[in-house]
């Protein structure tokens, strides 16, 4: 059903046809390259409000281009809507229908361009919201083609300002500067059940993902920032002091991260994973119930202020680090500068075997400060991504008032073995506590009455 005039197009890279208005299913076009330029530059429908929606059909193979010249080469101009429009991106199956575990996927390595999408300079783009949704950007590749330095990219004002992203991906990349380089003033992203996995960044000052500006040294620049139910896995950039993965210049409302997993990020001993920039002292960023775990080098670097007050000096307050998990990281928190914990909130948190240090000093307790907790969690494999639990583990015996475990929705219940469910364990062998190792999987019998065992 459309409203009004509201009109979506479709892209379908085997049975379209650029020829075609691109206007419904049996009229796809083709090629990613001709939706850019119809939606955004030389095409009647450019920089229409009346332009809803692009769906991006999968036909069974990944999309290798033709990528749009304008789109990578010159700034977007409309950014497919007018200034005042929301539009939506989303991969759709070959059948035309929407289904959560669906991709539509664009390699990128014979990508040739400096950017997949560009975006600077102009006014028709201020705060436009574009939801981006399962969408894939995967195998961008330095190595053989020198050209990408960002997936997208922007560094002045309002450009690309509402972008969101929901259900999308990246997977293999390998940029010379990053995969996100938003910078502008007033910017608002959100990532919402997103991948990135196996990316890799070879620009020492700046990050994967930046907001803000587009280095780490972002000054006084502070875009809002809010992501939820997101894993990160193996990325890295390259060594250095100004080396990050991920980096968030925060304006006085703050970032909010939920519920997200940081699984053997970093390259060496001076990797920072998480640099939260403030750019004045009511900062008010949330970091709860996300799991750290594996990585190099510091998880939460923390700036004081970048603008000064005058009874406060640089020093932030209202922040919260609550309900995570931080275990065999090399630092989890760091300071930089005065910790200034006024109206700060570091609690529930549990930590175990980081290099340099689990429980800050000026964090191990008072009000707001605690408890934090350095205790195993006793996921079954949490290095390689298994965050199951039984229910002797700590994540469930410190868990929220709403049954939330410590760090999160990705921590799952552990179901311990019953002795029928194996067939192996004899109903009387073993006392509580005693181990037994059966067809090559070791038991632990946790109950007598009724006799019940677990994997270890």
């Amino acid at each position: 059903m459309t409203i009004a005039n509201e009109q979506v197009y479709y892209v379908r890279p085997v049975n379209g046809d650029d020829s075609n208005d691109g206007k419904s299913f049996s009229s796809a076009w083709k090629t990613w390259q001709n939706a850019v330029d119809e939606l955004c530059f030389t095409g009647v429908s450019a920089g229409s409000i009346d332009n809803a929606a692009l769906f991006l059909v999968n036909e069974g193979t990944a999309y290798t281009g033709p990528f749009s010249t304008n789109g990578t080469n010159t700034s977007l101009d409309y950014c497919f809507t007018n200034s005042g429009g929301e539009f939506t991106i989303r991969g759709l199956s070959a059948d035309g229908n929407a289904y959560e575990d669906v991709f539509f996927d664009f390699d990128l390595s014979g990508f040739t361009y400096n950017y997949f999408l560009y975006g600077f300079g102009s006014g028709n783009m201020s705060g436009q919201d574009v939801l981006w949704q399962n969408i894939r950007w995967k195998d961008a590749d330095r190595d053989t083609n020198s050209n990408p330095d960002y997936v997208m990219f922007t560094s002045y004002d309002a450009e690309f300002a509402g972008f969101r992203f929901k259900n999308c991906q990246w997977i293999d990349n390998k940029v010379n500067n990053g995969l996100i380089g938003f910078g502008n003033y007033n910017g608002y992203y959100y990532y919402n059940n997103c991948k990135f996995k196996g990316n890799q960044g070879f620009d020492s000052n700046r990050a994967l993902i930046t907001t803000g500006n587009y280095t780490v040294t972002n000054a006084g620049r502070g875009p809002n920032f809010d992501m939820r139910n997101c894993w990160f896995e193996g990325n890295a950039t390259v060594s250095g002091t100004s080396y990050v993965l991920m980096t968030q210049s925060l304006s006085g409302q703050g970032s909010v991260m939920e519920n997200c997993v940081f699984l053997r990020n970093g390259y060496d001993s001076s990797s920072k994973l998480i640099n939260l920039h403030a750019s004045n002292e009511y900062t008010k960023d949330e970091i709860s119930r996300c799991i750290f775990i594996g990585n190099e080098g510091r998880v939460l670097e923390l700036e004081q202020a970048h603008y000064s007050d005058t009874d406060y000096g640089n020093s932030t307050y209202g922040r919260r680090i609550d309900g995570n998990v931080f275990i065999f990281n090399g630092q989890p928190l760091y300071f930089n500068g005065e910790p200034a914990l006024k109206t700060t909130s570091f609690m529930n948190n549990i930590f175990w075997n980081n290099t340099t240090e689990d429980v800050p000093a000026y964090v191990s307790g008072g009000t707001g400060f605690g408890p934090n907790r350095v205790v195993d969690p006793k996921f079954i494999n949490g290095l390689s991504g298994d965050f199951r639990a039984y229910d002797d583990s700590p994540v469930w015996l410190y868990k929220n008032n709403l049954g939330t475990p410590v760090g999160g929705n990705f921590v799952q219940k552990a179901s311990p073995v019953f002795v029928g469910d194996t067939g192996d364990l004899s109903l009387s062998s073993g006392n509580t506590g005693d181990v037994v190792v059966v067809s090559g999987r070791s038991f632990q019998k946790i109950s007598d009455n009724p006799i019940v065992w677990r994997r270890v």
